[in-house]
């Protein structure tokens, strides 16, 4: 077993034991999304990581996504669902590349983010480096709910509602 490989073991052990269903959640927005889309159909023929992308997407209504690196798997899924790929949109950010000089651009430099935005990043526990990019992005004062789960994780923009971080079992 290599090293990503343990990583991800060890880290999704660790996930199922801090994690929670709906019944742990009380916050009505994030128990919405939970109760109405990602715990009911459809279920997609994909991986998780993209299942949680479309998922939010159909609860959110997003028509256009700007994608951030090079996903195959998510493009085409986008393309089946008529949704388009924008440079410009903010909406809907889906990072599939993460590094400084990304978070600097699309999120602490991006003056188009606003209230209601949506930050994606998939596969989040991939290894350590993402998962330390993930846990340094959640700490930012304008990310108001982070929910991790473990295959993927969701950032919101939301002024009226206070910081939260949840920990979702999928």
């Amino acid at each position: 077993m290599n090293i990503a490989m343990r990583y991800k073991l060890i880290s999704h052990i660790k996930f199922r034991l801090t994690a929670t269903n709906q019944h742990g959640v009380h916050s009505p927005f994030v128990y919405s999304f939970v109760t109405k889309s990602l715990y009911q159909p459809p279920y997609y023929k994909t991986s998780k990581s993209t299942a949680i992308l479309l998922k939010a997407i159909d609860h959110f209504a997003i028509k256009d996504v700007q994608l951030i690196g090079d996903n195959e798997e998510i493009k085409k899924q986008l393309s089946r669902k008529d949704i388009s790929i924008s440079d410009s949109t903010v909406t809907l950010i889906c990072l599939e590349s993460v590094s400084q000089r990304i978070l600097d651009k699309y999120v602490l430099e991006n003056s188009e983010i606003r209230n209601g935005s949506i930050i994606y990043i998939p596969d989040i526990y991939r290894n350590k480096e993402r998962n330390d990019f993930w846990q340094s992005i959640i700490k930012l004062e304008k990310v108001t709910v982070s929910m991790d789960m473990f295959y993927g994780g969701l950032l919101f923009f939301r002024k009226e509602q206070a910081k939260e971080e949840f920990k979702i079992r999928v």
